[in-house]
């Protein structure tokens, strides 16, 4: 990997500082995203389900890490399009490090990525 870093240096998508593809300088610049019941979209603490929301086969509770604007989308849109794979590592150590101080989650949960849809594959937005 180290050929390839001297070809196709790594750039931060955000500001451009060299090293990763996401800088931590940049993660902390995004916005705390506001969490929402995943069935009414009104607020909700830590993206709980409202009870009153609650049916027999919804889910408990949705938590976003972080808004979808800024390096988090750009990285998101090399990775799923670009096949910058190296993102991930990066993405997934940051999300590593926020999930791990957060204390809202029980001791089993899920972590579920967004699969890019089928029909979407060829498509590149800008």
């Amino acid at each position: 990997m180290v050929f390839l870093d001297l070809l196709f240096p790594r750039n931060c998508l955000g500001c451009g500082r060299g090293g990763q593809y996401v800088c931590s300088f940049c993660i902390s610049k995004l916005p705390k995203v506001d969490q929402l019941c995943p069935v009414c979209e009104k607020a909700s603490i830590d993206g709980v389900t409202h009870v009153r929301c609650l049916k027999k086969l919804s889910i408990d509770g949705v938590y976003s890490l972080w808004p979808y604007q800024g390096v988090v989308r750009t990285s998101i849109l090399k990775l799923k399009y670009k096949f910058a794979t190296q993102i991930a590592e990066e993405l997934s150590n940051f999300s590593f490090s926020v999930l791990k101080n957060t204390p809202i989650f029980p001791e089993k949960f899920v972590l579920t990525p967004i699969p890019l849809y089928w029909i979407r594959k060829n498509f590149i937005p800008e």
